[in-house]
Protein backbone atom coordinates (compact mmCIF):
# COMPACT_ATOMS: atom_id res chain seq x y z
CA UNK A 1 0.00 0.00 0.00
CA UNK A 2 2.73 2.49 0.92
CA UNK A 3 4.49 1.85 -2.37
CA UNK A 4 1.28 2.82 -4.17
CA UNK A 5 0.93 5.95 -2.06
CA UNK A 6 4.54 6.86 -2.79
CA UNK A 7 3.84 6.65 -6.52
CA UNK A 8 0.83 8.94 -6.12
CA UNK A 9 2.90 11.33 -4.03
CA UNK A 10 5.62 11.52 -6.68
CA UNK A 11 3.06 12.17 -9.37
CA UNK A 12 1.50 15.01 -7.40
CA UNK A 13 4.91 16.45 -6.59
CA UNK A 14 5.80 16.46 -10.26
CA UNK A 15 2.80 18.70 -10.84
CA UNK A 16 4.17 21.20 -8.32
CA UNK A 17 1.44 20.74 -5.71
CA UNK A 18 1.36 19.11 -2.28
CA UNK A 19 1.88 15.36 -2.17
CA UNK A 20 0.07 12.82 -0.01
CA UNK A 21 2.81 10.72 1.54
CA UNK A 22 0.61 8.69 3.90
CA UNK A 23 -3.10 7.98 4.22
CA UNK A 24 -4.72 5.61 6.68
CA UNK A 25 -7.62 4.87 9.01
CA UNK A 26 -7.89 3.54 12.54
CA UNK A 27 -8.67 -0.15 12.73
CA UNK A 28 -12.22 0.61 13.94
CA UNK A 29 -12.67 2.85 10.88
CA UNK A 30 -13.70 5.75 13.14
CA UNK A 31 -10.82 8.06 12.19
CA UNK A 32 -8.93 8.92 9.03
CA UNK A 33 -5.58 10.68 8.70
CA UNK A 34 -3.41 12.09 5.91
CA UNK A 35 0.19 13.26 5.91
CA UNK A 36 0.70 15.86 3.18
CA UNK A 37 4.07 17.25 2.16
CA UNK A 38 4.74 20.46 0.27
CA UNK A 39 7.72 22.73 -0.25
CA UNK A 40 7.59 24.10 3.31
CA UNK A 41 7.26 20.84 5.22
CA UNK A 42 4.54 18.38 6.18
CA UNK A 43 1.03 18.67 7.54
CA UNK A 44 -1.06 16.17 9.51
CA UNK A 45 -4.78 16.12 8.73
CA UNK A 46 -7.04 14.05 11.00
CA UNK A 47 -10.74 13.63 10.21
CA UNK A 48 -10.52 16.60 7.86
CA UNK A 49 -8.95 18.97 10.41
CA UNK A 50 -5.35 20.15 10.05
CA UNK A 51 -3.21 19.36 13.12
CA UNK A 52 -0.34 21.69 12.36
CA UNK A 53 2.55 22.16 9.95
CA UNK A 54 5.81 20.39 10.74
CA UNK A 55 9.29 20.02 9.33
CA UNK A 56 8.85 16.23 9.22
CA UNK A 57 6.27 13.62 10.24
CA UNK A 58 7.52 10.15 11.24
CA UNK A 59 4.46 8.36 9.90
CA UNK A 60 6.24 4.99 10.05
CA UNK A 61 5.86 5.29 13.85
CA UNK A 62 2.23 6.48 13.71
CA UNK A 63 -0.16 4.85 16.16
CA UNK A 64 -3.90 5.11 16.84
CA UNK A 65 -5.98 5.56 19.98
CA UNK A 66 -9.77 5.66 20.11
CA UNK A 67 -9.45 9.47 19.93
CA UNK A 68 -7.22 9.68 16.87
CA UNK A 69 -3.60 9.77 15.74
CA UNK A 70 -0.40 9.71 17.81
CA UNK A 71 2.76 10.40 15.80
CA UNK A 72 6.26 11.90 16.26
CA UNK A 73 6.71 15.21 14.43
CA UNK A 74 9.81 17.36 13.94
CA UNK A 75 9.45 21.02 14.79
CA UNK A 76 12.56 22.68 13.35
CA UNK A 77 15.45 20.67 14.78
CA UNK A 78 13.50 19.17 17.70
CA UNK A 79 10.92 16.42 18.01
CA UNK A 80 7.51 16.25 19.70
CA UNK A 81 4.70 13.70 19.85
CA UNK A 82 1.48 14.93 18.29
CA UNK A 83 -1.66 13.45 19.83
CA UNK A 84 -5.39 14.21 20.12
CA UNK A 85 -4.68 16.89 22.76
CA UNK A 86 -1.93 18.61 20.78
CA UNK A 87 1.86 18.35 20.64
CA UNK A 88 3.88 17.30 23.68
CA UNK A 89 7.18 18.51 25.07
CA UNK A 90 10.19 19.12 22.83
CA UNK A 91 13.06 16.58 22.63
CA UNK A 92 16.21 16.05 20.61
CA UNK A 93 15.02 12.54 19.75
CA UNK A 94 11.99 10.34 20.40
CA UNK A 95 11.91 6.53 20.48
CA UNK A 96 9.74 3.56 21.48
CA UNK A 97 6.38 5.21 20.90
CA UNK A 98 3.69 2.75 21.92
CA UNK A 99 -0.02 2.80 22.66
CA UNK A 100 -2.02 0.56 25.01
CA UNK A 101 -5.71 1.36 24.89
CA UNK A 102 -5.74 5.16 25.06
CA UNK A 103 -2.47 5.36 27.03
CA UNK A 104 0.59 6.71 25.21
CA UNK A 105 4.17 5.98 26.29
CA UNK A 106 7.51 6.93 24.74
CA UNK A 107 11.00 8.04 25.63
CA UNK A 108 12.54 11.33 24.64
CA UNK A 109 16.16 12.55 24.82
CA UNK A 110 17.49 15.96 25.76
CA UNK A 111 21.23 15.90 25.46
CA UNK A 112 22.44 12.80 27.32
CA UNK A 113 19.31 12.47 29.47
CA UNK A 114 16.38 10.28 28.44
CA UNK A 115 12.91 10.76 29.91
CA UNK A 116 10.06 8.29 30.08
CA UNK A 117 6.82 10.05 29.12
CA UNK A 118 3.46 8.52 30.04
CA UNK A 119 0.26 10.23 28.87
CA UNK A 120 2.13 13.48 28.34
CA UNK A 121 3.94 13.60 31.71
CA UNK A 122 7.64 12.85 32.25
CA UNK A 123 7.73 10.20 34.98
CA UNK A 124 11.38 9.08 35.08
CA UNK A 125 14.85 10.08 33.84
CA UNK A 126 17.78 7.95 32.69
CA UNK A 127 21.41 8.56 31.81
CA UNK A 128 21.10 6.05 28.92
CA UNK A 129 18.29 4.93 26.62
CA UNK A 130 15.47 3.41 28.68
CA UNK A 131 15.02 -0.35 28.32
CA UNK A 132 12.19 -2.90 28.61
CA UNK A 133 9.32 -0.41 28.55
CA UNK A 134 6.01 -2.18 29.22
CA UNK A 135 2.53 -0.68 29.49
CA UNK A 136 -0.94 -2.19 29.71
CA UNK A 137 -4.37 -0.94 28.70
CA UNK A 138 -5.10 0.29 32.23
CA UNK A 139 -2.10 2.60 32.05
CA UNK A 140 0.19 0.62 34.38
CA UNK A 141 3.78 0.86 33.20
CA UNK A 142 7.31 -0.22 34.07
CA UNK A 143 10.78 0.29 32.58
CA UNK A 144 14.51 0.06 33.31
CA UNK A 145 16.35 3.36 33.75
CA UNK A 146 20.08 3.93 34.08
CA UNK A 147 21.58 5.80 37.03
CA UNK A 148 25.33 6.03 36.47
CA UNK A 149 26.84 2.58 37.05
CA UNK A 150 23.51 1.17 38.25
CA UNK A 151 19.96 0.59 37.04
CA UNK A 152 16.55 1.03 38.60
CA UNK A 153 13.19 -0.40 37.65
CA UNK A 154 10.45 2.24 37.75
CA UNK A 155 6.80 1.35 38.06
CA UNK A 156 4.01 3.89 38.13
CA UNK A 157 5.06 6.14 41.02
CA UNK A 158 7.69 3.87 42.60
CA UNK A 159 11.27 2.81 41.87
CA UNK A 160 13.50 -0.04 42.96
CA UNK A 161 16.71 0.39 44.87
CA UNK A 162 19.89 0.69 42.79
CA UNK A 163 20.55 -2.58 40.96
CA UNK A 164 23.56 -4.00 39.08
CA UNK A 165 23.59 -3.49 35.33
CA UNK A 166 21.89 -6.20 33.29
CA UNK A 167 18.36 -6.24 34.72
CA UNK A 168 16.12 -8.12 32.29
CA UNK A 169 12.64 -9.47 31.55
CA UNK A 170 10.49 -6.74 33.06
CA UNK A 171 6.94 -8.13 33.22
CA UNK A 172 3.60 -6.71 34.38
CA UNK A 173 0.74 -9.03 35.24
CA UNK A 174 -2.43 -9.47 37.28
CA UNK A 175 -3.94 -6.41 35.58
CA UNK A 176 -0.94 -4.28 36.47
CA UNK A 177 -0.82 -5.35 40.12
CA UNK A 178 2.34 -7.48 39.93
CA UNK A 179 5.73 -6.39 38.62
CA UNK A 180 8.55 -8.89 38.13
CA UNK A 181 12.07 -8.78 36.71
CA UNK A 182 15.38 -10.64 36.87
CA UNK A 183 18.53 -9.27 38.52
CA UNK A 184 22.03 -10.67 37.97
CA UNK A 185 24.21 -10.82 41.07
CA UNK A 186 27.92 -10.05 41.26
CA UNK A 187 28.74 -13.77 41.19
CA UNK A 188 26.62 -14.24 38.01
CA UNK A 189 23.69 -15.88 39.74
CA UNK A 190 20.14 -14.57 39.33
CA UNK A 191 17.43 -13.24 41.61
CA UNK A 192 13.75 -12.81 40.81
CA UNK A 193 12.33 -9.49 41.97
CA UNK A 194 8.58 -9.30 42.53
CA UNK A 195 7.24 -5.84 43.37
CA UNK A 196 10.86 -4.78 44.05
CA UNK A 197 11.39 -7.58 46.63
CA UNK A 198 14.34 -9.82 45.73
CA UNK A 199 14.30 -13.59 46.05
CA UNK A 200 17.22 -15.69 47.18
CA UNK A 201 19.86 -16.21 44.44
CA UNK A 202 19.46 -19.10 41.99
CA UNK A 203 21.66 -20.42 39.23
CA UNK A 204 19.14 -19.18 36.65
CA UNK A 205 15.57 -17.92 36.43
CA UNK A 206 14.13 -20.13 33.70
CA UNK A 207 10.44 -19.24 33.42
CA UNK A 208 7.98 -16.83 35.03
CA UNK A 209 4.18 -16.81 34.95
CA UNK A 210 1.89 -14.22 36.54
CA UNK A 211 -1.82 -14.88 37.08
CA UNK A 212 -4.12 -12.85 34.84
CA UNK A 213 -6.66 -11.83 37.47
CA UNK A 214 -4.99 -12.04 40.88
CA UNK A 215 -1.64 -11.01 42.43
CA UNK A 216 0.01 -14.44 42.32
CA UNK A 217 3.03 -15.68 40.42
CA UNK A 218 5.02 -18.84 39.71
CA UNK A 219 8.54 -19.47 38.49
CA UNK A 220 10.86 -22.27 37.41
CA UNK A 221 14.42 -21.76 38.63
CA UNK A 222 17.61 -23.76 38.20
CA UNK A 223 19.41 -24.82 41.36
CA UNK A 224 22.29 -27.25 41.04
CA UNK A 225 21.13 -30.37 39.20
CA UNK A 226 17.43 -29.63 39.68
CA UNK A 227 14.67 -27.32 38.55
CA UNK A 228 12.55 -25.88 41.36
CA UNK A 229 8.91 -24.81 41.03
CA UNK A 230 8.04 -21.71 43.05
CA UNK A 231 4.55 -20.40 43.77
CA UNK A 232 4.48 -16.92 45.34
CA UNK A 233 8.03 -17.61 46.53
CA UNK A 234 7.15 -20.96 48.16
CA UNK A 235 8.94 -24.10 46.97
CA UNK A 236 6.30 -26.46 45.59
CA UNK A 237 8.42 -29.26 44.12
CA UNK A 238 11.65 -30.00 42.29
CA UNK A 239 12.82 -32.44 39.61
CA UNK A 240 15.82 -32.94 37.33
CA UNK A 241 13.94 -30.93 34.70
CA UNK A 242 10.70 -28.93 34.72
CA UNK A 243 9.37 -27.04 31.69
CA UNK A 244 6.33 -25.25 30.23
CA UNK A 245 5.14 -23.39 33.31
CA UNK A 246 1.47 -22.36 33.50
CA UNK A 247 -0.60 -20.61 36.18
CA UNK A 248 -4.39 -20.35 36.45
CA UNK A 249 -6.09 -16.99 36.05
CA UNK A 250 -6.80 -16.74 39.79
CA UNK A 251 -3.35 -18.02 40.77
CA UNK A 252 -4.79 -20.94 42.75
CA UNK A 253 -3.23 -23.64 40.55
CA UNK A 254 0.07 -24.08 38.76
CA UNK A 255 1.12 -26.69 36.20
CA UNK A 256 4.24 -27.76 34.32
CA UNK A 257 5.85 -30.74 32.61
CA UNK A 258 8.53 -33.05 34.00
CA UNK A 259 10.33 -34.93 31.21
CA UNK A 260 12.08 -38.18 32.15
CA UNK A 261 15.90 -37.93 32.03
CA UNK A 262 16.04 -40.43 29.16
CA UNK A 263 13.43 -38.49 27.15
CA UNK A 264 11.15 -41.53 26.92
CA UNK A 265 8.14 -40.08 28.77
CA UNK A 266 6.71 -36.97 30.40
CA UNK A 267 4.78 -36.38 33.61
CA UNK A 268 2.16 -33.63 33.81
CA UNK A 269 2.33 -31.88 37.19
CA UNK A 270 -0.56 -30.00 38.77
CA UNK A 271 0.28 -28.09 41.96
CA UNK A 272 3.49 -30.11 42.18
CA UNK A 273 1.84 -33.55 41.93
CA UNK A 274 2.05 -35.82 38.88
CA UNK A 275 -1.47 -36.31 37.49
CA UNK A 276 -0.61 -38.00 34.18
CA UNK A 277 2.23 -39.96 32.58
CA UNK A 278 2.53 -40.09 28.77
CA UNK A 279 5.01 -40.91 26.06
CA UNK A 280 4.71 -37.38 24.69
CA UNK A 281 2.92 -34.18 25.73
CA UNK A 282 2.73 -31.08 23.55
CA UNK A 283 4.01 -28.47 25.98
CA UNK A 284 3.12 -25.54 23.73
CA UNK A 285 -0.56 -26.54 24.01
CA UNK A 286 -0.60 -27.08 27.77
CA UNK A 287 -3.06 -24.56 29.29
CA UNK A 288 -5.63 -23.82 31.93
CA UNK A 289 -9.15 -23.27 30.64
CA UNK A 290 -9.59 -19.50 31.20
CA UNK A 291 -11.29 -18.64 34.46
CA UNK A 292 -11.00 -22.19 35.83
CA UNK A 293 -8.53 -24.57 37.41
CA UNK A 294 -9.14 -27.17 34.68
CA UNK A 295 -6.02 -28.21 32.80
CA UNK A 296 -6.10 -29.13 29.11
CA UNK A 297 -3.28 -30.69 27.09
CA UNK A 298 -2.49 -32.99 24.17
CA UNK A 299 -0.97 -36.39 24.93
CA UNK A 300 0.35 -38.92 22.45
CA UNK A 301 0.87 -42.67 22.69
CA UNK A 302 1.47 -45.42 20.12
CA UNK A 303 -2.20 -45.37 19.05
CA UNK A 304 -2.64 -41.65 18.45
CA UNK A 305 -3.20 -38.24 20.05
CA UNK A 306 -5.76 -37.39 22.70
CA UNK A 307 -6.99 -34.17 24.26
CA UNK A 308 -7.05 -34.43 28.03
CA UNK A 309 -9.54 -31.99 29.56
CA UNK A 310 -9.48 -32.17 33.35
CA UNK A 311 -10.02 -35.83 34.21
CA UNK A 312 -11.46 -36.75 30.80
CA UNK A 313 -9.59 -37.93 27.69
CA UNK A 314 -10.94 -37.63 24.16
CA UNK A 315 -10.96 -40.23 21.45
CA UNK A 316 -7.61 -40.85 19.76
CA UNK A 317 -6.95 -38.80 16.64
CA UNK A 318 -4.41 -38.69 13.84
CA UNK A 319 -4.10 -34.89 14.23
CA UNK A 320 -5.75 -32.18 16.33
CA UNK A 321 -6.45 -28.51 15.65
CA UNK A 322 -6.65 -26.77 19.03
CA UNK A 323 -7.47 -26.68 21.79
CA UNK A 324 -9.37 -23.42 21.29
CA UNK A 325 -10.11 -21.71 24.59
CA UNK A 326 -12.66 -19.20 25.92
CA UNK A 327 -13.76 -18.40 29.50
CA UNK A 328 -14.90 -21.71 30.99
CA UNK A 329 -14.76 -23.49 27.63
CA UNK A 330 -12.47 -25.62 25.47
CA UNK A 331 -12.92 -27.04 22.00
CA UNK A 332 -10.94 -28.78 19.28
CA UNK A 333 -11.14 -30.39 15.84
CA UNK A 334 -9.71 -33.88 15.51
CA UNK A 335 -9.07 -35.90 12.34
CA UNK A 336 -9.59 -39.66 12.27
CA UNK A 337 -10.83 -42.17 9.72
CA UNK A 338 -10.87 -39.60 6.93
CA UNK A 339 -13.29 -37.30 8.81
CA UNK A 340 -12.97 -34.27 11.09
CA UNK A 341 -14.80 -34.21 14.44
CA UNK A 342 -15.66 -30.96 16.21
CA UNK A 343 -15.70 -31.29 20.01
CA UNK A 344 -16.68 -28.60 22.52
CA UNK A 345 -16.39 -29.09 26.27
CA UNK A 346 -15.88 -32.80 25.74
CA UNK A 347 -19.02 -33.26 23.59
CA UNK A 348 -18.83 -34.02 19.85
CA UNK A 349 -21.05 -31.40 18.16
CA UNK A 350 -20.37 -32.24 14.53
CA UNK A 351 -18.23 -33.98 11.93
CA UNK A 352 -17.39 -33.29 8.32
CA UNK A 353 -15.18 -34.24 5.41
CA UNK A 354 -13.02 -31.28 6.53
CA UNK A 355 -13.42 -28.71 9.31
CA UNK A 356 -11.39 -25.78 10.60
CA UNK A 357 -11.40 -22.26 12.10
CA UNK A 358 -13.19 -23.21 15.31
CA UNK A 359 -14.28 -20.18 17.35
CA UNK A 360 -15.95 -20.06 20.78
CA UNK A 361 -18.08 -17.19 22.07
CA UNK A 362 -16.64 -15.56 25.16
CA UNK A 363 -20.10 -15.45 26.74
CA UNK A 364 -22.69 -18.22 26.66
CA UNK A 365 -22.43 -21.45 24.71
CA UNK A 366 -22.15 -20.35 21.09
CA UNK A 367 -19.55 -21.45 18.59
CA UNK A 368 -18.69 -21.27 14.88
CA UNK A 369 -16.51 -23.23 12.48
CA UNK A 370 -16.03 -23.88 8.78
CA UNK A 371 -16.75 -27.23 7.11
CA UNK A 372 -16.29 -28.61 3.61
CA UNK A 373 -18.58 -31.33 2.23
CA UNK A 374 -18.56 -32.54 -1.41
CA UNK A 375 -16.70 -29.46 -2.56
CA UNK A 376 -19.01 -26.95 -0.81
CA UNK A 377 -18.06 -24.84 2.21
CA UNK A 378 -20.27 -23.68 5.06
CA UNK A 379 -19.93 -21.63 8.23
CA UNK A 380 -21.69 -23.59 10.97
CA UNK A 381 -23.08 -22.22 14.24
CA UNK A 382 -25.69 -23.42 16.73
CA UNK A 383 -28.19 -21.32 14.79
CA UNK A 384 -27.60 -22.88 11.37
CA UNK A 385 -25.18 -23.11 8.45
CA UNK A 386 -24.36 -20.61 5.71
CA UNK A 387 -22.81 -21.44 2.32
CA UNK A 388 -19.61 -19.47 1.71
CA UNK A 389 -16.82 -19.40 -0.86
CA UNK A 390 -13.34 -20.26 0.30
CA UNK A 391 -12.41 -17.83 3.09
CA UNK A 392 -9.35 -15.64 2.77
CA UNK A 393 -6.84 -17.26 5.17
CA UNK A 394 -8.13 -17.98 8.69
CA UNK A 395 -10.40 -14.93 9.08
CA UNK A 396 -13.57 -16.28 10.72
CA UNK A 397 -14.53 -14.09 13.72
CA UNK A 398 -17.34 -14.72 16.22
CA UNK A 399 -18.72 -11.94 18.39
CA UNK A 400 -18.36 -12.29 22.17
CA UNK A 401 -21.93 -13.48 22.67
CA UNK A 402 -21.81 -15.72 19.58
CA UNK A 403 -24.80 -14.05 17.91
CA UNK A 404 -22.98 -13.04 14.71
CA UNK A 405 -20.04 -14.22 12.65
CA UNK A 406 -17.93 -12.41 10.09
CA UNK A 407 -15.15 -13.41 7.70
CA UNK A 408 -13.11 -12.14 4.78
CA UNK A 409 -14.13 -13.61 1.42
CA UNK A 410 -12.40 -13.08 -1.96
CA UNK A 411 -14.59 -11.76 -4.78
CA UNK A 412 -12.62 -13.11 -7.74
CA UNK A 413 -14.74 -11.38 -10.38
CA UNK A 414 -14.36 -7.93 -8.79
CA UNK A 415 -10.74 -8.67 -7.72
CA UNK A 416 -11.34 -7.52 -4.16
CA UNK A 417 -11.78 -8.84 -0.64
CA UNK A 418 -15.19 -8.50 1.02
CA UNK A 419 -16.22 -8.66 4.67
CA UNK A 420 -19.22 -10.95 5.12
CA UNK A 421 -21.47 -10.79 8.18
CA UNK A 422 -23.83 -13.71 8.79
CA UNK A 423 -23.52 -14.85 5.18
CA UNK A 424 -24.09 -11.43 3.55
CA UNK A 425 -21.37 -9.27 1.91
CA UNK A 426 -21.31 -5.99 3.87
CA UNK A 427 -18.12 -4.09 3.02
CA UNK A 428 -14.93 -4.16 1.01
CA UNK A 429 -11.78 -4.70 3.06
CA UNK A 430 -10.30 -1.33 3.98
CA UNK A 431 -6.58 -1.81 3.40
CA UNK A 432 -5.79 1.36 5.37
CA UNK A 433 -7.44 -0.15 8.44
CA UNK A 434 -5.44 -3.31 7.82
CA UNK A 435 -2.24 -1.28 7.81
CA UNK A 436 -3.29 0.40 11.09
CA UNK A 437 -3.92 -3.00 12.68
CA UNK A 438 -0.55 -4.30 11.49
CA UNK A 439 1.33 -1.27 12.85
CA UNK A 440 -0.64 -1.38 16.11
CA UNK A 441 0.99 -4.54 17.37
CA UNK A 442 -0.87 -7.44 15.73
CA UNK A 443 1.19 -10.57 16.31
CA UNK A 444 0.74 -11.88 12.75
CA UNK A 445 -0.77 -10.82 9.40
CA UNK A 446 -3.73 -13.13 10.07
CA UNK A 447 -4.33 -11.44 13.46
CA UNK A 448 -4.27 -8.04 11.74
CA UNK A 449 -6.85 -9.18 9.18
CA UNK A 450 -9.10 -10.64 11.91
CA UNK A 451 -8.86 -7.38 13.87
CA UNK A 452 -10.10 -5.40 10.86
CA UNK A 453 -12.86 -7.91 10.10
CA UNK A 454 -13.99 -7.73 13.74
CA UNK A 455 -13.96 -3.91 13.56
CA UNK A 456 -16.46 -4.03 10.69
CA UNK A 457 -18.69 -6.17 12.89
CA UNK A 458 -18.33 -3.60 15.69
CA UNK A 459 -18.96 -0.64 13.40
CA UNK A 460 -22.21 -2.18 12.18
CA UNK A 461 -23.43 -2.79 15.73
CA UNK A 462 -23.47 -6.56 15.40
CA UNK A 463 -21.33 -7.17 18.45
Amino acid sequence: MRAGLAIVALALAACGGPSIVWHGTSRDLAHEAHVVRDGSGARVIVDGAERGAWSEVAYDALRWTSRGVVVPVRDGERWRVLGPDGAGDVFDAIADLRVAGDHVVYQGARGSVWQLVVDGAAVASSSAPIRDIVVDERGAFAAIVRAGAHERVVRDGSASAELPLGVRDVTLGAKGRVLAYVVTTSDRREQLAVDHTLSEPFDEILELAIAADAPHWAALVAEGDHTVLLLDGRRVTQAPLLTHLRIGDDGAHVACLSPAPDGGSIDVLLDGTAIAHHRRVDGERLAFVPGTGTLVFLAEDSQGIRVVLGDRASERYESIDGPVLAPGRAGWIGRRGGRHEITIDGVIVGDAEWAGSLRLGRRGHEHAYVVRERGRRFVVTRRGRWPVPRLFVDTLVLDDAGRHWTALVPDAAARRLEVWIDGVPRAELDRRALEAAASGGASSPADAVRAVVAAVLDARGAR
